[in-house]
């Protein structure tokens, strides 16, 4: 009878050790994502004033008189459309 109540309380307290090991790993397992959120959230935080930095060392390429490259105006569109009206209705009557 004693041996019976004996196997009884060390099961209990294997299971109870289980249970205790889960929870730590899972305790640590959140400890470290907090760690590498927060860590994250000032990388992130900090950027802006790390860019400013860089650009004092490394600026920026400038254009001619420091204006910044602009595209081209786009083109008249009409002249193209009527090259290819003209390719189409050439395919299209077959000459």
């Amino acid at each position: 009878m004693d041996s019976t109540i004996v196997n009884t309380a060390i099961d209990t307290v294997s299971r109870l050790d289980g249970v205790l090991e889960g929870t730590m790993v899972s305790i640590v397992g959140m400890a470290i994502v907090f760690v590498v959120l927060v860590v994250i959230a000032i990388v992130i935080a900090l950027t802006p004033k790390l860019l400013v930095i860089v650009n004092k060392i490394i600026p920026e390429p400038q254009g001619k008189h420091g204006a910044s490259k602009k595209k081209a105006a786009p083109a008249d569109d009409s002249a193209v459309a009527l090259a290819i009206a003209s390719a189409v209705h050439k395919k299209n009557s077959g000459k």
